[in-house]
């Protein structure tokens, strides 16, 4: 092969890189809203897919004997009904999230299910335990109040299970409650019971 072979092959060679480094460089510069790099806005992309939705929806109706159709409106329905059952259960126990004060009188008890938060704000009381005298946790200074304890005021109580536990109020008093509770007047006693007038 002569100069002018090699000339040839050189010239190819040089063409072909030429190309090669172009090419490249022009790929990487590539401008943003370009069909190469499109930039969309929301509304673009909502618009496009309402435009497959129809066009699913339509399909599905010409084709509903073929496998690959998928039916978008049940499976919405479907998840939506879903999502709602469980918000619904999520609702039902909105009512406990907050404090609610009420006011009790000397005698009454609050007897409390379990996981009700408590917080004495005004008046005295003390601990109703359980069967076994276990107590109320006080979680502000991180002990147990056995039965028979006075409660503190401004103390978080949190009753843990479902058993009898509460306070008994010694006089009037304001009490802040979150959770499940009821309220029990005290019981008279015989002595307080007036006898029947009747003679016999």
């Amino acid at each position: 092969m002569g100069k002018k072979g090699y000339r040839i092959i050189i010239c190819c060679l040089l063409l072909i890189v030429t190309g090669v480094l172009y090419t490249s460089t022009k790929a990487s510069s590539v401008d943003p809203g370009t069909i190469q790099d499109p930039l969309v806005t929301k509304s673009y992309v909502d618009e496009k897919i309402a435009q497959i939705s129809n066009n699913q929806g339509s399909s599905s109706g010409n084709n509903q004997n073929t496998n690959t159709d998928i039916d978008y409106a049940k499976i919405y329905s479907e998840v939506s009904k879903y999502i709602d059952g469980k918000l619904e259960g999520i609702g039902d126990n909105t009512a406990t999230a907050k404090f609610e004060i009420i006011e009790l009188e000397a005698g009454q008890k609050l007897i409390c299910k379990d996981s009700t938060e408590v917080i004495l704000r005004a008046g005295s009381a003390t601990i109703i335990g359980n069967e076994t005298g276990d107590g109320i946790s006080d979680i502000t200074i991180g002990i147990d109040l056995a039965m028979g304890v006075v409660v503190p005021k401004n103390h978080l109580l949190i009753v843990p299970r479902d058993d009898g536990r509460g306070l008994q109020i010694v006089t009037k008093a304001y009490v802040m409650v979150k959770g499940e509770y009821s309220v029990e007047d005290e019981v008279a006693s015989e002595e307080e019971v007036e006898p029947n007038s009747g003679e016999s």
